[in-house]
């Protein structure tokens, strides 16, 4: 008994231990995108953005993708439709699809001319 119990148990808690760490596909897509880069470059790399939020010439492409245990979130920032910083974070298990989660953005003042925060 001991011995079927070992053969079920232990391919699953090995399989858990090589995944644990990994790099999301949307983080990975990350690392193509740089600063200067324009809407019509990041929507290459990642597609048509799942959330959306922009105030004058200011606006957030929000992108993420449900994980093993946590959805990852990937937030791309324009000013005058350039790429002037990315930003993501991680939020542990949502209670369904990532995008009905997306955090919402406080407009505020900000040194880099990006004036925006997400609301976590």
């Amino acid at each position: 008994m001991f011995r079927i119990v070992a053969c079920v148990l232990l391919p699953l808690f090995l399989v858990g231990c090589s995944t644990m760490g990994e790099v999301s596909h949307v983080q990975k897509k990350s690392l193509g995108i740089q600063t200067g880069m324009s809407k019509a470059a990041v929507k290459k790399v990642f597609g048509t953005p799942a959330g959306r939020s922009f105030n004058d010439n200011q606006e957030v492409w929000q992108y993420c993708e449900t994980g093993e245990t946590a959805d990852k979130y990937i937030a791309v920032w324009f000013v005058d439709d350039e790429v002037r910083r990315l930003t993501t974070h991680n939020l542990d298990f949502s209670k369904g699809r990532c995008p009905e989660y997306f955090p919402s953005v406080t407009w505020v003042s900000r040194k880099d001319g990006v004036q925006g925060i997400l609301n976590r």
